[in-house]
C-alpha cells in the first residue's frame, strides 16, 4: 500500500489517484492549489478550513459587524474559488488577506 501512494506522489497531479484525505491534510498551500486546480474539490475545502480564520479576522478589522465581515469573507472564499482555478498566486495568505481587505473596503465605504 506504501509503495502504491509513493508511486501516486512522483505521478503528475492530473493522473495521480485522489490521496486520503488525512494525507490530503498534510500537503502545503501549493500542492493543495495544484490539486484543486486539476479537479479535486476537497483540496478547496481544505484550503478554506486552513485560512478562513485569517480572512474572518482581517475582515473584522476593517468593517464595524461581525455579520458583514462574515459575508465578506464567504464572498471572498466564492471568488477565490473560481480564481484559483485559473492560476495560483505565489503565496496564498497574502493574496487571500488582501482580497479581504479589498473587499472589506468596498463594503465598509457603502
Amino acid at each position: 500500500m506504501l509503495h502504491a501512494r509513493m508511486e501516486a506522489a512522483s505521478l503528475p497531479i492530473a493522473a495521480a489517484p485522489p490521496l486520503p484525505r488525512p494525507l490530503l491534510r498534510l500537503q502545503g498551500d501549493a500542492g493543495l492549489l495544484e490539486r484543486y486546480r486539476h479537479g479535486d474539490d476537497r483540496a478547496f475545502g481544505l484550503i478554506y478550513d486552513r485560512h478562513r480564520a485569517l480572512v474572518f479576522a482581517v475582515a473584522v478589522g476593517v468593517l464595524s459587524s461581525r455579520e458583514d465581515a462574515e459575508d465578506v469573507t464567504q464572498e471572498v472564499f466564492a471568488t477565490a474559488s473560481q480564481a484559483l482555478r485559473r492560476g495560483a498566486p505565489r503565496e496564498l495568505r497574502p493574496w487571500l488577506a488582501r482580497s479581504e481587505i479589498g473587499r472589506a473596503s468596498c463594503r465598509e465605504r457603502v
